[in-house]
């Protein structure tokens, strides 16, 4: 009762208001832990390729040093490349078998028989890049001889790269990495 002796209701429940600004709070924090989460994902598909393209480079460099086929040195002993259909494979030259197995002239599942393959992390949305060049060029092959030295080889209409790095890019951030200390 208030003072005059009339009896008074209590309000219970929430107004509009307070649930349009609890509707809004919720939407506000919902969005960041999006953004946070993409970030997160993207993060770990950068390093996920990076593991990838190491794994696949060590891979090739000891194929080729065993020089199965005693090529001679500075000639392509295994390919090392990433295809269309953004998979990573390794192809390597035999020539002690009959037929001798040579290497491709695309990176594709059709071109031969690879010896090691990996789909890069992140998908089509993972972009593998040579830095400084302008505009940016996709990374498509590396050929290495029976020294375990990178060397220039021609693969179809594309030049493998004899570069030491690559650029790694997913979401708005990128990853540099050496093949030389796998950073």
């Amino acid at each position: 009762m208030d003072v005059s002796g009339r009896r008074v209701r209590s309000q219970a429940g929430v107004t509009l208001i307070e649930s349009m600004i609890a509707i809004a709070i919720t939407a506000t924090v919902g969005g960041m832990a999006a953004l946070i989460g993409q970030d997160y994902t993207d993060q770990a598909s950068r390093r996920e390729a990076r593991d990838q393209l190491m794994m696949g480079y060590h891979k090739a460099r000891s194929i080729a040093m065993r020089n199965v086929s005693a090529l001679a040195p500075g000639a392509a002993s295994t390919l090392y490349c990433l295809g269309p259909d953004h998979v990573l494979r390794v192809f390597a030259r035999d020539d002690t078998t009959t037929p001798a197995t040579a290497l491709p002239t695309a990176c594709e599942s059709t071109s031969g028989t690879p010896i090691w393959s990996a789909a890069v992390a992140g998908g089509t949305r993972t972009q593998i890049q040579r830095p400084g060049v302008t505009p940016a060029e996709a990374w498509d092959c590396m050929a290495i001889d029976r020294a375990g030295e990178r060397i220039a080889h021609s693969m179809g209409t594309t030049t493998c790269t004899t570069n030491a790095t690559v650029v790694l890019n997913r979401g708005n951030r990128s990853l540099t990495m050496s093949w030389l200390n796998g950073q």
